[in-house]
Formats: structure tokens, C-alpha cells, sequence
């Protein structure tokens, strides 16, 4: 969902109550009982995620959010052509930052708490500072928090080479929101 959805008026899809049942049941059987007691989806509104979204469009360029898997996964999109690289350091950083205020929407169990997972996309028309970014940049936009449990993925979009790259470590490129370079290549540049 776009931030620009909310505005509109459309509300967040939060997890099915299904969902949230298979959590509980392996919370309990994972924790007994306090495993149980401990386990809860948050209770939010629309607005709140507007109002979190809208702090990210002050970093960010496009802004969109899935909340219906427990997790905050985002898809932050940065027109990154008049930036040089601590700019778009910098951007990554203020990113990182801004994931924390996204924890309050995410699953929580005592065993385990679901994370904030922010797919940055930084966009370039001109190749050379493409390359630039994938050889020099883009690892030092990478950050993560493990007991924070919030995580920055820088990817590239060089429009005209027409050509999509992810990060490189761990964990593996898009298996955190199930995104596929090929794919999103395909997507953008097939016509």
C-alpha cells in the first residue's frame, strides 16, 4: 500500500485472524502458556501508519508498506541521480532511524517479535553513477539492527541500462518480502 492510499482513505490490511491464530498456537507450544499470555498483533489505525509513511517522504521519494504478514516490510523508492555518495549514505542512515517508529505495527510473541525490513530502491538514469553506487555505495547503505530488528537493503535501478541489482550478504537478496531481481527487472523494462 501507498502512502498516498491512506490519504485517500484506504485502510491498512493488517493480518487475517488466521494468522494471527497459527502465531498464537505456535507462540504456546513454543512458550507454554506465557508463550500465549505474551503473544499479540498491535492495535493501530490507518492513520498512525499515515502519519509514520509521511516522515518517510520527507527521506524518500515513493513510499509503500505491507503489514499483513506481521512484519513491517517497506518499498522505499529514492531518485538518487543528484546525490553523490554521502547523500545517499546519509539518506540510508535517516532510513534507519525512521524504521523504529514502524515496531509499534509489527507481531510480537515472547519467543520471537516480527521485524521492520525497509527494500530501499535507489533509482539513477545516468550509468555511471549507477556503477558508481553498486561498486563504491551501496554496502554502506546496508543496516542492520538485530536486536532491533531493523534492517535497510539498498537495491539499484539503473533505468537506462535498464538493469536491477541487490545487495549483496545476508540474508539472501528478497527473501525477507519474497522480492526477485529478475522479476522486478522484467516488470520494470519488458515493454
Amino acid at each position: 500500500m501507498f502512502c498516498e492510499q491512506l490519504v485517500q482513505g484506504e485502510e491498512v490490511q493488517k493480518m487475517s485472524a488466521a494468522n494471527r491464530a497459527l502465531w498464537r498456537a505456535t507462540a504456546t507450544f513454543g512458550g507454554g502458556l506465557v508463550g500465549f499470555l505474551t503473544s499479540r498483533y498491535p492495535n493501530f489505525s490507518s492513520k498512525q501508519v499515515e502519519n509514520e509513511m509521511e516522515k518517510l517522504l520527507a527521506i524518500c521519494d515513493m513510499v509503500a508498506l505491507r503489514l499483513d504478514t506481521g512484519a513491517a516490510l517497506l518499498a522505499l523508492f529514492v531518485d538518487a541521480d543528484g546525490l553523490d555518495d554521502e547523500m545517499l549514505v546519509g539518506k540510508s542512515v535517516l532510513i534507519k532511524e525512521r524504521l523504529a517508529a514502524f515496531k509499534p505495527f509489527t507481531m510480537r510473541t515472547v519467543l520471537v517479535s516480527r521485524g521492520v525490513y525497509a527494500d530501499t530502491f535507489f533509482i539513477f538514469t545516468d550509468s555511471s553513477k549507477a556503477y558508481q553506487f553498486r561498486h563504491r555505495t551501496q554496502q554502506l547503505c546496508k543496516h542492520s539492527e538485530i536486536f532491533g530488528k531493523t534492517y535497510v537493503f539498498p537495491w539499484g535501478i539503473d533505468i537506462s541500462a535498464k538493469s536491477v541489482w541487490g545487495y549483496k550478504g545476508w540474508p539472501p537478496v528478497g527473501s525477507v518480502a519474497g522480492l526477485k531481481q529478475a522479476k522486478i527487472e522484467s516488470d520494470l523494462f519488458s515493454n
